[in-house]
C-alpha cells in the first residue's frame, strides 16, 4: 500500500533541505554584502501603497533572521503601514518585493510608483512573503529574493 507524503529521510526532502540551507547562506552573505540596502514589501493598491511589517510573514521573518534590513515603518496595527500617492516615499527602500498576485496589477503602472527609486532602478521582486513555512515554498520564494538583491545596490 502506498504513503502519502514523506519523512524527513526521504530524498526529496533531503535536496530540498540541502538547497535551503545553501540558499540561507547566499541570503546571509547578501546581507552583510549590502547591509546599507533596504527592502520593502509593497502591495501597490488604487489610492495608496501597503507595506508589510516583514516580522509578521514567513519569509518576512526568515529574511530578518538572516540579516537582510527591512525598510523601517510606522505600522499603527503591527502588520501594515500605508502610504499614500501623494507621499510614495514615506518608506523608502532600495528593494521592492512585490506578491506575485500583483505582478501585472494596473497600479505598478501609476507615474507614483513607477517614480519611486527602486522601481527606476528595476530593483523590483516577485516574491511572497506570506508563503508557508514548507521547504518548497520558502525555498523558491527565497531564491527569488536572492536572485534579484545579488544585482540591486543603494538607490534611496
Amino acid at each position: 500500500m502506498g504513503r502519502i507524503g514523506g519523512t524527513d529521510t526521504s530524498p526529496v526532502y533531503a535536496t530540498k533541505r540541502e538547497e535551503l540551507s545553501a540558499l540561507g547562506e547566499r541570503v546571509r552573505e547578501l546581507a552583510a554584502s549590502r547591509a546599507n540596502i533596504s527592502v520593502a514589501y509593497v502591495i501597490p493598491l488604487e489610492s495608496s501603497l501597503d507595506y508589510a511589517v516583514p516580522g509578521w510573514t514567513p519569509l518576512g521573518s526568515i529574511l530578518e533572521t538572516m540579516g537582510v534590513e527591512f525598510a523601517k515603518l510606522d505600522s499603527g496595527d503591527g502588520f501594515w503601514a500605508s502610504a499614500s500617492w501623494e507621499e510614495p516615499g514615506d518608506f523608502p527602500a532600495d528593494l521592492l518585493l512585490i506578491p506575485p498576485t500583483w505582478s501585472d496589477a494596473p497600479e505598478l503602472n501609476s507615474p507614483t510608483f513607477t517614480r519611486l527609486p527602486a522601481v527606476v532602478s528595476g530593483q523590483v521582486a516577485s516574491v511572497e512573503l506570506r508563503t508557508g513555512y514548507s521547504l518548497t515554498g520558502i525555498t523558491e520564494q527565497m531564491k527569488r529574493f536572492a536572485d534579484v538583491c545579488e544585482k540591486s545596490g543603494k538607490v534611496t
